[in-house]
C-alpha cells in the first residue's frame, strides 16, 4: 500500500524515475527484496513502480542490469501466482523488453519458456489480458535473433502461440 500511495502522490513520472536513479541502486535493492519476500500486494505494487519509472533507455538499462531483478520479475509470471501478480509482471516485462540488452538477458533467463507456459496454460484464472500481454512479450522477444531462434526451436512454444 505504501508503494501505491507513493505512485498516487507523485504527479510526474519523471520525479519518481529521478528519485530512483539519484539514490543509486539502493532503491532497486529494496524493490528486489520486496519481490523476493513481500506479500502479493507488495509484489504487484513493486512491479508497477518499476513499470512507471521505466520510461527511458537509461532507467530501463539500469534496472535490466540490476543483478537478480529480472529473475525475480520472471518469478511473478509463474502460472501458480494470482492473475493480478502475473499481469503486473507481464506489464513490466513488456516495458523493459523494448531495450535490446534487456531483451537478450530475458531470453537467456528463459523468459520465452515462462511466457509460453502462460499462453498454453489451461488454467481458468488466465485472463484474456494475461494472454494478450504474454503474446506482446513474445512478439518483443522475437525481435532479437536469439529470441526468434529460441521460439522457433521450441515446438511447445510455437504450438502455444498458434
Amino acid at each position: 500500500m505504501v508503494l501505491e500511495t507513493v505512485l498516487s502522490k507523485i504527479e510526474k513520472q519523471e520525479q519518481l524515475r529521478d528519485l530512483f536513479l539519484k539514490t543509486d541502486l539502493d532503491s532497486l535493492a529494496l524493490i528486489l527484496q520486496v519481490l523476493q519476500q513481500g506479500s502479493t500486494e507488495l509484489k504487484i505494487a513493486s512491479a508497477r513502480v518499476l513499470e512507471t519509472i521505466a520510461n527511458d533507455a537509461k532507467s530501463k538499462l539500469i534496472k535490466a542490469e540490476k543483478e537478480n531483478l529480472l529473475e525475480e520479475l520472471l518469478k511473478l509470471i509463474s502460472p501458480k501466482n494470482e492473475s493480478s501478480v502475473i499481469e503486473a509482471g507481464l506489464s513490466y516485462l513488456i516495458r523493459i523488453s523494448m531495450l535490446k540488452r534487456a531483451r537478450l538477458k530475458l531470453v537467456q533467463l528463459g523468459a520465452i519458456k515462462s511466457v509460453a507456459k502462460l499462453i498454453s496454460d489451461p488454467n481458468p484464472s488466465s485472463t484474456m489480458s494475461i494472454i494478450e500481454k504474454s503474446l506482446k512479450v513474445m512478439e518483443t522477444m522475437s525481435l532479437s535473433k536469439e529470441g526468434w531462434s529460441q521460439i522457433c526451436n521450441d515446438v511447445a512454444c510455437v504450438a502455444a502461440i498458434v
